[in-house]
């Protein structure tokens, strides 16, 4: 399926002497949708001619003034004049379909559409065109109803969000066939790794895997010496690039998309006043590249900058997905929903110290079984958390 068409500009109509043509339409957008096409342009302004005879966009003399605008469309190539092929629609109102959108119905999937778009003058001269494609794709508005190919698809198109909605849901398997259940928990949010700029929609598990796994332990030798954990030498990023992501089915594999996440939280505490004063810092290491990723502590509860737990204040680690705003969808449950409700595990971490400086403690991030923030404090043999893990589709800027 196309996605947004990359356009090309022909040279304009003189073969009526003097007559001057106006400029040919810009920002001709063609979108492929469910047996449809989305169209968006921008018309082209009046032409004038100031003292010196010299054409403008702005003079004393009206030269060419707008009529009308014409899409056209045709199978197997581009159509080269206003009347080489259907005519789709004309439009006498300028800029009508600048913001909003024409939608071409009735179109037949899997064929690919050429559109040329033109502007008549008052005088009958046509401009240049400016062209387009697109290949309609059926897709169904029940997300488990669609392949991964179908899902990536729509995705690339940039029309995700107005096909599906937050909180839709689709089952695939991981591991040895076990199935869970994706939801979507927001589109255009997570930051592409090329810098080509966000994956389309991001998805995460709606409950929990089987089985727990152990939380970090002191032993894993993975901190900074500002007791920062460094989330890629952990066990949780381990578990889930080494066990999950080869795991998923290989149609759910080639496409997901890998990102970037950028881990700059800081907490302060204060207990009681000095000197019982504590401070934590939290991982602030940069997780790069992922395909198969935990959350923090912001995406899941923390809606903006600067909010406020407490007495906590963080610097956000990104912002919150639009699922994890209602504090239900926080609460997950072992064995795909049909075990208990149980803590899983986040990407981040905390490190406190007394101001004596006689206590040092380290601190694994979890979501609680009532869909709390949690903090489960690092032993030497850690402790048991359920897995939560999200990935993304498409790319938004396509």
């Amino acid at each position: 399926m196309n996605g947004k068409t990359n356009v090309t500009v022909s040279g304009g109509n003189d073969s009526l002497g003097g007559i001057i043509p106006l400029n040919p339409p810009t920002a001709f957008v063609v979108t492929a949708d469910n047996a449809k096409c989305l169209l968006t342009w921008t018309d082209p302004l009046d032409k004038y001619a100031d003292d010196l005879g010299q054409i403008t966009d702005e003079g004393d003399q009206l030269v060419s003034q707008f009529a009308f605008t014409r899409i056209v469309r045709k199978e197997g190539g581009y159509p080269g004049t206003p009347d080489d092929g259907v005519t789709v629609t004309e439009s006498s109102v300028r800029n009508q379909y600048q913001s909003s959108v024409y939608t071409d119905e009735g179109l037949t999937n899997n064929i690919t559409y050429y559109y040329a778009v033109f502007t008549c003058n008052t005088d009958g001269v046509w401009s240049g065109s400016v062209t387009g494609s697109a290949t309609p794709k059926a897709y169904d508005p029940i997300l488990g109803n669609n392949t991964w190919e179908q899902i990536n698809e729509v995705a690339n198109e940039g029309i995700a969000a107005s096909v599906w909605s937050v909180g839709d849901e689709i089952n695939t398997t991981v591991l040895d066939g076990e199935t869970i259940t994706c939801v979507i928990l927001g589109f255009n949010h997570d930051t592409l790794s090329d810098g080509s700029g966000t994956a389309a929609i991001t998805f995460g598990m709606k409950e929990l895997l089987t089985n727990k796994i152990y939380v970090v332990r002191k032993s894993d030798n993975i901190f900074t010496e500002d007791g920062d954990l460094i989330y890629q030498d952990g066990p949780l990023h381990s578990y889930l690039v080494n066990t999950i992501q080869p795991s998923l089915p290989s149609d759910l594999q080639e496409h997901l998309q890998t990102v970037n996440k950028v881990s700059s939280m800081i907490r302060r505490f204060v207990s009681g006043g000095p000197p019982y004063e504590t401070y934590y810092s939290v991982d602030r290491t940069n997780t790069n590249g992922l395909k198969v990723f935990a959350f923090s502590i912001p995406e899941v509860y923390y809606a903006e900058e600067g909010a406020s737990y407490g007495e906590d204040v963080w610097d956000t680690d990104g912002v919150v997905y639009e699922y994890y705003t209602t504090a239900q969808n926080r609460i997950k449950h072992l064995t795909n929903g049909s075990g208990a409700a149980a803590r899983w595990m986040l990407r981040t971490s905390l490190k406190g110290e007394t101001s004596f400086g006689s206590s040092t403690y380290w601190f694994a991030q979890e979501v609680y079984d009532n869909g709390n923030p949690s903090e489960t404090q690092v032993h030497e043999n850690g402790l048991q958390s359920g897995v939560c893990f999200g990935f993304c589709i498409g790319k938004a800027s396509a």
